[in-house]
């Protein structure tokens, strides 16, 4: 396989993963894999007003690579630790994915709900006003403050599959085709409910 094959073969499973943003609150850290992967890097961490993620151990000898991601709500700080240093195609290449990684990130934050507690009894009226049943609701509500899937299965007592299901018959119901839409779509109302009324 010639090399410029390879590199595109990786660009485009970089990309594809990058482009991945369900579940939202997981794709800070899977970025930061992808990125990292990039160029062979042995360790990573990622940080944002006092949040971080970071996986593997750096070695006293290795390579930093750090740089900032920008997004529109902030700035996340990149460290990369490699044993060596990075290539020019790897360079290009992390360039390349850090700026998709950025939209990503952007495009999460924006998606990313944590309704304020008062809003939460106006979105449940809200929820009761479509056609979706009581256990529906419930599942809705719990994608409303940012739970993962097996987080709802756990807390409802039911299994991962089952969510799913319920998932997708909501999804159905409020005309939305992904998780990332509904998360928006719930957003869009969490955000009129905050509007106090004239």
């Amino acid at each position: 396989m010639s090399r410029e094959l390879h590199q595109l073969q990786e660009a485009m499973r970089i990309s594809d993963r990058l482009t991945e943003l369900d579940p939202i609150r997981g794709y800070p850290l899977r970025g930061a894999r992808e990125l990292a992967s990039a160029i062979d890097a042995r360790a990573f961490m990622l940080t944002r007003e006092g949040m971080r993620w970071s996986e593997g151990k750096p070695h006293p000898d290795d390579h930093c690579i750090e740089f900032s991601l920008r997004t529109a709500q902030s700035v996340y700080r990149m460290k990369l630790f490699c044993e060596f240093t990075p290539s020019r195609d790897e360079r290009r290449m992390l360039k390349w994915a850090s700026r998709l990684f950025s939209r990503g990130l952007d495009h999460c934050a924006r998606f990313e709900l944590r309704p304020v507690m008062e809003n939460a009894r106006g979105l449940d009226e809200w929820l009761r006003g479509t056609n979706l049943t009581p256990r529906e609701r419930e599942v809705a509500s719990k994608i409303a403050i940012g739970r993962a899937t097996g987080e709802i299965a756990e807390e409802l007592g039911l299994t991962p599959m089952t969510v799913n299901t319920y998932l997708k018959r909501t999804y159905k119901k409020l005309g939305v085709r992904s998780r990332v839409e509904l998360a928006a779509r719930l957003n869009a109302q969490i955000r009129e409910l905050q509007v106090p009324s004239a």
